[in-house]
């Protein structure tokens, strides 16, 4: 997170807009929830992170405060975006331009991710987890149901169908179902 904030300051003092790529589902309300506890900053997300947060809200997750972007957002207000990563490149971003463009993720730790995707800052957090952390987590959130969308979908599902009382499945998202990758 020191990182992430020495980023967004000098963004700030270069007088471009800070703009960080995350993920909507999990990525960006783990950074907000930490913005939240280290300072008193708030931020502007895209409205798939907005649309998320209201969930997270409404299990009694502290985010940082925010606001979704809007068609009014006025850039000289603007401190930092949140936005999938979907939204580089798009018109979505020019309206805060000149922006410097971050991403937080696993992937960021992959030698050319960042340049190939034009990223000028990559950080590096991952919410993956190995096999005994994922069966932990099921346990101890003590789940009925399962959706798996990313990595060993099909060994999970199976071992959790055949194992425990819970429901398994594989989700289709808008990615597709992935074929056990390791990611």
């Amino acid at each position: 997170m020191q990182q992430i904030f020495r980023w967004w300051d000098n963004a700030i003092t270069a007088n471009r807009t800070p703009v960080l790529l995350c993920y909507s589902l999990g990525k960006a309300q783990r950074i907000m929830a930490e913005i939240g506890i280290r300072t008193d900053r708030s931020v502007i997300v895209h409205q798939a992170i907005a649309t998320l947060n209201e969930h997270y809200s409404r299990q009694s997750v502290r985010l940082c405060p925010w606001r979704v972007v809007n068609t009014n957002s006025d850039k000289s207000s603007i401190d930092l975006v949140i936005a999938p990563p979907q939204v580089a490149g798009s018109a979505f971003l020019k309206r805060f331009n000149p922006i410097e463009l971050a991403m937080a993720s696993g992937w960021m730790q992959v030698r050319g991710v960042r340049r190939r995707a034009a990223i000028n800052q990559g950080f590096v957090i991952s919410d993956h987890t190995d096999w005994i952390g994922l069966l932990n987590t099921v346990r101890e959130s003590k789940a009925h149901t399962v959706l798996a969308t990313h990595g060993e979908t099909r060994a999970l599902t199976r071992y959790l169908n055949e194992t425990g009382s819970v429901y398994a499945e594989r989700l289709e998202t808008a990615f597709g179902i992935t074929e056990d990758l390791d990611q």
